[in-house]
């Protein structure tokens, strides 16, 4: 496989080479007469589900699937819009499978996914009967993209726009600016073809025709962060550059899709998790279109044509005004979510990981801690740090006559049914706590959880053990939280906040990072099974981490946010001021 860094150049090298030798049809016969009627793309808040043969990234999916009998599976399922994958060397894909689902489905909007590159390409997937053209701003210059759009609209298609980036915010912000003001009125060459698409054309010539598909995918290499949608939705919204925004890549479940259906995105598409198990297709739709919510307003904002360089920074992005005029529609379980994407990608410190200060017992220490951006509360018996609900609520009152801006409360239990499991549950319904850690709990708890407290915030912290605990920590990303905290190998809850991360099967795998990443015990962070997990998502981490450490451990890791507890304590319970202190002149 070609290295991940550069599997997009590849691709498009090979695109090019292909249309030199074969020409657009790349191998298969290209209609000389559209044979289908235009079927409006995502016209209304819904699914894209997408016959999908392979991937770079995870090689054969469904290497033998019948794109007819698919796309049945996906019409019975109830999406109303089909993607299909024609890029023929990493995704196996043709405009054969184009043509045999367009002309099988009358009634159902297609969309063609490529890595366009030439204007032609628009034609072509026009007259095979495509509806909607991906076009991948990542890989088109603002000029390309503009006129590819154009191209689009002048066949009667909608143009689906992927960006994945601040760079590619502004060359959509380009075309949406420009493309009201072309004139379509002298139609194309090929005025022959277009016969089917007419009332459409006269009737879309505009941006609102765009759909913008924002991919929580990165395509340099493949990782996955199901947060950065929202950053880039919250961006669109304020700039007014986009009504209908599909959130692409990493939904793998029911209540992955109905999750990101309560962060009111317009849409989802959904590739190889219903391609390799169609039987999935029916919830993950259901799921979707059940919990969709209300069209949220974008707000008196900032028109698109302002002239404002989006590249300097995210400082633009209002996510606070956007989660303030919509959280009567959206539920808490997801505003969290949005509040913590907001602060990821507003750190005025590029890559200094979040700090979660865990273990706070008292005013003075929530004082010295307020420069953090969560604080922890304890509450299990199996802990010294245990806190009761009239002790939290007075921190966080005396938090808030103290300052404007105070850190999120994150309340900490290894049990939900125990007293003090309660007492957290009450602090979150009753706004205290904006969210709950819920330590090693198996994954049938944390579905419990979920069911019995729809509304309540969670994420859940995994023990990294050996090979097995990825595999956890895979089930709980797959249910569609966003992040796991990694956690140490011991059970208890304090030690999991004192020792290092170790591979006790393999312990010669162990990293020789610098002796200051040590603990007093001189357990070691096992390197491998850290990797393997930040290769899952952003990388939440805790285990033994301290003022002496925490350089070596940012720079071997890049966490986005680091879990300290016993490492900033005089005894259990009590912070050390100087140690506070320090922490964060380390991280100026």
């Amino acid at each position: 496989m070609n290295n991940v860094n550069d599997i997009l150049a590849t691709i498009i090298a090979q695109k090019r080479q292909d249309i030199a030798k074969m020409g657009f049809g790349l191998g298969s016969e290209i209609p000389l007469k559209r044979v289908r009627n235009i079927v409006p793309f995502m016209r209304e808040k819904g699914t894209i589900l997408e016959i999908k043969r392979a991937s770079p990234s995870k090689g054969n999916i469904a290497i033998n699937l019948n794109p007819l009998t698919l796309a049945q599976t996906y019409r019975e399922s109830g999406t109303k819009n089909i993607s299909v994958l024609t890029e023929r060397n990493f995704f196996k894909g043709s405009l054969d499978d184009l043509q045999k689902v367009a002309k099988a489905m009358s009634d159902i909007a297609i969309l063609r996914k490529d890595f366009i590159i030439f204007r032609e390409e628009i034609r072509v997937s026009y007259l095979c009967g495509a509806d909607a053209v991906l076009l991948i701003a990542r890989i088109l210059s603002k000029e390309e993209l503009l006129s590819f759009s154009a191209e689009c609209v002048k066949f009667g298609l909608t143009p689906f726009i992927e960006i994945a980036s601040l760079e590619c915010v502004e060359k959509l912000r380009y075309v949406a600016s420009s493309l009201d003001s072309l004139d379509f009125a002298d139609s194309p060459d090929s005025a022959d073809s277009l016969d089917s698409a007419d009332s459409v054309r006269d009737s879309a010539i505009s941006s609102a025709q765009i759909v913008v598909g924002i991919n929580s995918r990165d395509l340099r290499n493949f990782s996955i962060d199901t947060l950065k949608p929202s950053v880039y939705r919250n961006l669109l919204y304020q700039y007014k550059m986009g009504e209908k925004i599909v959130f692409e890549s990493g939904i793998g479940s029911a209540e992955a899709a109905k999750f990101i259906a309560q962060r009111d995105f317009y849409g989802i598409l959904v590739g190889e998790s219903v391609a390799k198990n169609p039987d999935l297709a029916k919830s993950i739709v259901s799921s979707f279109l059940s919990n969709v919510l209300d069209s949220v307003e974008s707000g008196d904002f900032v028109d698109s044509k302002d002239s404002l360089d989006l590249l300097d920074s995210l400082d633009s992005i209002d996510s606070a005004k956007f989660i303030e005029s919509n959280k009567s529609q959206i539920p808490q379980s997801a505003l969290f979510w949005e509040k913590i994407a907001n602060i990821i990608y507003k750190r005025k410190i590029p890559n200094s990981p979040l700090i979660k200060i865990c273990g706070i017992t008292n005013i003075n220490d929530a004082l010295l801690a307020i420069n953090a951006d969560m604080l922890g509360f304890i509450c299990s018996l199996k802990s010294p740090r245990n806190i009761d609900y009239e002790a939290i609520k007075q921190i966080k009152i005396e938090l808030e006559k103290s300052t404007q801006k105070i850190p999120l409360f994150i309340g900490v239990i290894t049990e939900s049914n125990s007293k003090e499991g309660k007492t957290a549950i009450q602090l979150a319904n009753d706004g205290i706590f904006d969210a709950i850690q819920y330590h090693n709990c198996s994954l049938e708890e944390y579905k419990n959880f979920t069911a019995k407290h729809p509304n309540i915030p969670i994420y859940a912290a995994k023990s990294l053990k050996n090979e097995s605990d990825i595999e956890s920590i895979k089930d709980f990303l797959h249910l569609g939280n966003p992040r796991i905290l990694a956690d140490s190998i011991k059970p208890g809850l304090d030690s999991a906040n004192s020792t290092h991360l170790k591979d006790s099967a393999h312990p010669t795998d162990s990293t020789n990072l610098p002796d200051s990443t040590h603990s007093t015990s001189g357990i070691q962070i096992n390197k491998n099974l850290v990797e393997k997990a930040k290769r899952l998502a952003p990388l939440w981490l805790a285990g033994g981490i301290n003022v002496e450490n925490i350089e070596n451990i940012i720079n071997a890791f890049k966490p986005e946010l680091i879990d300290i507890c016993s490492g900033l304590e005089q005894r259990p319970g009590v912070k050390d001021r100087d140690k506070i202190k320090l922490l964060f002149e380390k991280l100026k």
